[in-house]
């Protein structure tokens, strides 16, 4: 594990959420097309099918900016940084597989490689955090060792 395979790495992520984010702006400017927000009927209990529309919309919103927003990170991230422990932007070896932590969660293939992008919310970055080369951690019934950091 190198940093040619981190940049390879971070490439694919940048391009899958790239393209997830880009689906998600054509969702919602097909919702917005569709919607008419003169029909809305604010004085009935239950919700109009205009109003369900916006809701979705706004949910749509929020999924663009999750997006965008990790796109910006996984971009800002430098491979010539060098990491000794688990951190925002370490690529990490373990026993079980490839763990790349940014913003967003997501799993890309590399040169053969299954590598998950762990965002700092995740109960496994939780567990990882901080340690260093060599360490074992626990969680659940799986059993980690960390092998390399990048």
């Amino acid at each position: 594990m190198n940093k040619a395979f981190k940049k390879q790495v971070l490439e694919a992520m940048i391009c899958q959420t790239s393209e997830q984010l880009k689906t998600l702006r054509a969702e919602q400017k097909h919702l917005l097309d569709s919607a008419n927000k003169a029909d809305l009927d604010k004085h009935k209990p239950s919700k109009s099918p205009k109003e369900r529309l916006m809701e979705e919309i706004r949910l749509k919103s929020q999924a663009i900016k999750h997006h965008a927003s990790a796109l910006e990170k996984l971009q800002c991230i430098d491979i010539e940084v060098p990491h000794k422990k688990v951190e925002p932007g370490a690529l990490v070896q373990t026993n079980t597989g490839y763990f790349l932590i940014v913003a967003v969660e997501c799993t890309v293939e590399v040169a053969g490689n299954k590598v998950l992008g762990l965002s700092k919310k995740s109960p496994l970055y939780s567990v990882m955090n901080s340690l260093e080369k060599g360490a074992w951690f626990q969680l659940g019934a799986i059993h980690y060792e960390i092998i390399n950091i990048i």
